[in-house]
């Protein structure tokens, strides 16, 4: 069969298959040169790992470790690259993922106030029927234990006053025995001055000498570091009048002071066994 018979056959077939659209062979161009070039950054990659020993991937929004998604860029490194849309037409550069907002360290609210949970509760004092009452503490004129505690007192000599945001006070009792608890709060830093203004005026009160007429009183530190570092125990002898004499034997109470952080607790009672029982719980409720 001559040359021009076998052509002439061939241009009376049809295609096994209708021929893909130009614009279809044009994206496929594109698909394929776009796998190359990730091939060829890939090879790039393996080759400057083996090198190094370990290539460093930046972190991922949410945590996780690898490339960012196609189309962003490190910050301050170069643009996006363009990608096709959908079209197969030239597209506008995706936008940057957003970086993982990484919201500061808040630090703890500063308290303004003593919470309830810091004061004693029934659970802590023990057997009896303890019935909770509020009691009149404060005599002088400052919300504090020691306020007016003995002739020629002065709240200027104490500058940790001035540095009290809040106090709370309760007391329970039960028969004949009582317990009374004042928590103070102090501005941040300011508790352990606090506690040495404790311990000055107990020494102050200890060589005053009441006023005529006035029944004397006398504060003595009897104990230190009973619930902790930060505690002092003291014992308060106060005299008092029957008739026209005074009394031949004193009041005695036991104050147990337990700081911890800025909060100063003070527990009253009569009993200093049981005052020291009282002050590890309070310097625990505290903690």
């Amino acid at each position: 069969m001559s040359l021009d018979e076998m052509f002439g056959q061939l241009r009376g077939q049809q295609p096994p298959a209708p021929f893909a659209p130009a614009e279809l062979v044009r994206r496929r161009g594109r698909q394929r040169a776009h796998r190359q070039a990730l091939a060829a950054g890939a090879a790039v990659l393996a080759v400057a790992g083996t090198g190094t020993g370990l290539l460093a991937l930046p972190d991922r929004p949410g945590g996780s470790v690898g490339p960012g998604p196609l189309g962003t860029s490190a910050p301050g490194g170069p643009a996006a690259t363009a990608s096709p849309n959908p079209t197969g037409s030239p597209g506008v550069p995706e936008p940057p993922v957003p970086t993982a907002s990484r919201s500061p360290f808040t630090p703890p609210p500063v308290l303004t106030a003593v919470p309830e949970t810091l004061l004693l509760q029934r659970a802590d004092l023990g057997p009896g029927s303890w019935t909770r009452f509020q009691p009149e503490v404060f005599e002088g004129p400052q919300p504090w234990t020691w306020s007016d505690a003995c002739s020629g007192y002065k709240s200027s000599d104490y500058p940790s006053l001035s540095w009290q945001v809040d106090v709370r006070t309760v007391g329970y009792r039960t028969g004949q025995e009582s317990v009374v608890e004042v928590v103070e709060l102090y501005r941040l830093g300011a508790g352990a001055a606090n506690l040495a203004d404790v311990a000055a005026v107990v020494a102050f009160c200890a060589a005053a000498t009441p006023p005529p007429g006035v029944a004397p009183s006398r504060f003595t530190i009897v104990g230190a570091e009973i619930a902790g570092d930060e505690s002092l125990l003291v014992k308060h002898e106060a005299w008092y009048y029957q008739g026209e004499t005074l009394a031949p034997t004193p009041f005695v109470t036991y104050l147990a002071v337990v700081r911890v952080e800025d909060f100063v607790a003070t527990v009253r009672s009569r009993d200093e066994a049981y005052v020291r029982t009282l002050a590890l719980k309070a310097a625990a409720r505290l903690v």
